[in-house]
């Protein structure tokens, strides 16, 4: 029938998602559907149909952790079983985690390095490499956090430093973002 409608929500086309989306398949004349397919960068992924009040509608969970960083796509295509009639649609977004090399290392560099390096640094605490962040992600986070929190578990950072960190004043929101969105992206090298 002419005049049908696919539509997906929960992200705009060529957003940059780092946490896990929820998309939702919603058309026009949905019981009349008889197939879904969808693909995620031409691999099959289910969409689990999900009852709603205006009918029914389809549910793709896209986990950008499982993603590696850059362009994906996430094609739709519906038939209809009166007249075998397909819609079809696209979600072009990407994924943009923060990395060790491109990114943490930079700020390290400009924030961090004065103390904590091996060489020239003056806390006991050697956060000089990735495997060293890795190993102190919680703490770091804690650390760096505006208002620092003392009800978190204690750790090696959290028992022997100061207030905050850096020392010589707090790490912009953005930056503290950067660490928590490199943690959340399963702390990536490249």
């Amino acid at each position: 029938a002419p005049g049908r409608v696919l539509a997906l929500l929960g992200a705009n086309p060529d957003a940059v998602l780092w946490e896990a989306t929820a998309v939702t398949l919603r058309a026009s004349e949905p019981d009349a559907v008889a197939q879904v397919d969808v693909r995620l960068d031409a691999a099959a992924v289910t969409a689990a149909p999900i009852d709603s009040p205006d009918g029914r509608v389809w549910r793709v969970d896209l986990d950008p952790v499982a993603l590696d960083n850059g362009a994906h796509r996430l094609d739709v295509e519906l038939t209809y079983g009166d007249d075998g009639a397909v819609l079809a649609t696209a979600l072009p977004f990407r994924v943009a985690f923060p990395t060790w090399a491109a990114d943490v290392t930079p700020l390290y560099v400009k924030r961090c390095s004065a103390c904590h390096d091996a060489v020239i640094g003056a806390a006991t605490v050697v956060l000089e490499d990735m495997s060293a962040w890795t190993a102190q992600i919680e703490c770091i986070l804690c650390r760096v956090s505006t208002p620092f929190d003392p009800e978190r578990p204690e750790c090696m950072l959290c028992a022997s430093a100061p207030s905050s960190m850096p020392p010589t004043g707090a790490l912009f929101d953005s930056e503290v973002e950067l660490i928590r969105r490199w943690s959340a992206g399963g702390l990536r090298q490249e």
